[in-house]
């Protein structure tokens, strides 16, 4: 079992964890590509939920953009991909539906937003087959990302009317921007950190004084005790126990505001040479300390 300064250090470190993830936010601004194809489509189609999307290649990035997707929201998941099946294996997993590679344009006309990453030679998507999807849906717009290198859609796609396409380069800033944020937090956490070890050290020096401070509290305590007793076999022997409450009430206090200057000195100086001097001057002994 852990005791002591171990166990304290434990709980602080438990309790130091909570607050810099609540108070510096930090991971909140951690980032894959998926992350980023997120947050680009929803910067210029708003919510996600109830549109269509295709995703042109099956490979990690594919993945991982496909899952994006489907964690913000779009249910109705095309994949394509040149090997069919492993569009069907990628498809399974986001329980929407494969479609060959001829049948591509076809379910372009269908779709609100495509993440191509095949890493073919050659353009996947034409200015000329973006242009036809488009004809049959001039006034729903499509959203379309590359993030394949080099390129699947041709740039010229994105000058077809209500087009949206980004690239890598669209995705390097939107990433770029959370690192400078996700910079911003660690730097957050780290001053937290440091604060917290300061607090924790601090701590740890007063519990050197501790001994000292209770072996003196005991001693204090021994000698008022002892000398209110003599007193009080000194004085009427009818003394109420009111009034003998009061007297030791009194020595009590008495005695707390004597010691509390000591106690805050041996708390803020404790070094050996100053514990050292205080047991000397108090006359405590070392088994007390």
């Amino acid at each position: 079992t852990v005791t002591g300064p171990l166990f304290h250090l434990f709980q602080q470190a438990l309790r130091v964890g909570r607050n810099v993830r609540r108070e510096s936010g930090i991971g909140r601004n951690a980032m894959s590509v998926s992350q980023a194809c997120v947050e680009l489509a929803e910067g210029d189609l708003g919510d996600l939920r109830g549109l269509s999307a295709m995703v042109l290649g099956t490979g990690e990035a594919g993945g991982l953009a496909a899952m994006g997707l489907r964690s913000s929201g779009i249910s109705d998941i095309t994949v394509v991909n040149r090997t069919h099946h492993r569009a069907v294996e990628l498809a399974k997993t986001l329980s929407g539906h494969a479609v060959p590679l001829p049948e591509m344009p076809d379910a372009l006309r269908e779709s609100d937003l495509v993440v191509a990453c095949t890493g073919s030679p050659e353009y996947i998507l034409g200015a000329d087959l973006v242009s036809s999807a488009m004809a049959s849906r001039p006034d729903r717009p499509m959203f379309l990302i590359d993030i394949a290198v080099p390129r699947d859609i041709d740039p010229a796609a994105g000058l077809v009317d209500n087009v949206f396409l980004h690239d890598v380069d669209d995705l390097d800033r939107v990433s770029e921007a959370r690192r400078i944020a996700a910079a911003n937090e660690a730097q957050q956490a780290e001053e937290l950190i440091i604060k917290e070890t300061e607090g924790f050290l601090q701590w740890r020096l007063a519990q050197q004084a501790l001994p000292t401070v209770i072996a003196l509290r005991d001693k204090a305590e021994t000698i008022r005790s002892q000398e209110l007793k003599k007193t009080l076999r000194k004085m009427n022997p009818d003394l109420s126990p009111d009034d003998t409450a009061a007297l030791e009430a009194m020595t009590q206090a008495i005695v707390k505001k004597i010691l509390h200057g000591p106690t805050v000195y041996l708390k803020e100086h404790r070094s050996p040479s100053e514990l050292r001097m205080a047991r000397e001057i108090f006359e405590l002994r070392a088994e007390e300390c």
